[in-house]
């Protein structure tokens, strides 16, 4: 990596947070310019959502945590699959990211390549619900002063506020967040 930035390359990184030592080193080293790092599911559905019996747990909290104290750019970003992913997955995606300047969901697409076969994505309209508490989510957490940039690739997350007020069926407040919207341009396939 070192070499690469001797030639003036810019360096994105993509990890599953399991090595934070060498997420800061990197960083500390400036050997990345920009970090995207993949949150599989909230911390009760990690195992599922990983295919690990025990997901290194303490390492992807780490690694959360070294982004959001540091200066490098970087996103945490969730592919939203079917059968891996509910509400309360995406409560607790949303408790885990609090404070945080990017959030990308995207939906799982099946190319036919995967390991595991049986993986579906999450339909629009459950996208949309998802987009919807992640919104509300984000703004009444960060209050008006501060607005995240988050983005969603046709997804969605939850919120602790409203998420049993919505399991009632009551609406929603209103929500303005320009800086939150649909996306299709990009699904990822999970295997």
């Amino acid at each position: 990596i070192a070499k690469l930035k001797e030639l003036g390359l810019k360096i994105k990184l993509d990890t599953n947070g399991s090595n934070p030592r060498m997420i800061k080193f990197l960083i500390d080293h400036n050997l990345v310019d920009y970090i995207a790092m993949d949150i599989k599911s909230g911390l009760s559905g990690y195992s599922k959502a990983s295919g690990k019996l025990n997901p290194p747990l303490n390492y992807i909290k780490e690694t959360i945590k070294i982004l959001k104290s540091s200066e490098i750019e970087y996103e945490f970003r969730t592919t939203l699959v079917k059968e891996l992913h509910n509400a309360n997955d995406i409560l607790e995606i949303g408790i885990l990211l609090l404070d945080t300047d990017k959030i990308y969901l995207q939906r799982f697409v099946d190319h036919g390549t995967c390991l595991k076969e049986g993986l579906h994505e999450v339909d629009i309209e459950t996208a949309k619900f998802y987009q919807k508490i992640h919104r509300f989510f984000h703004n009444k957490k960060h209050g008006e002063h501060k607005t995240p940039h988050v983005k969603t690739r046709f997804g969605r997350v939850a919120s602790n506020y409203d998420l049993h007020a919505m399991a009632g069926g009551l609406p929603l407040p209103a929500i303005t967040a320009p800086n939150i919207r649909l996306s299709s341009k990009r699904r990822r396939e999970v295997c």
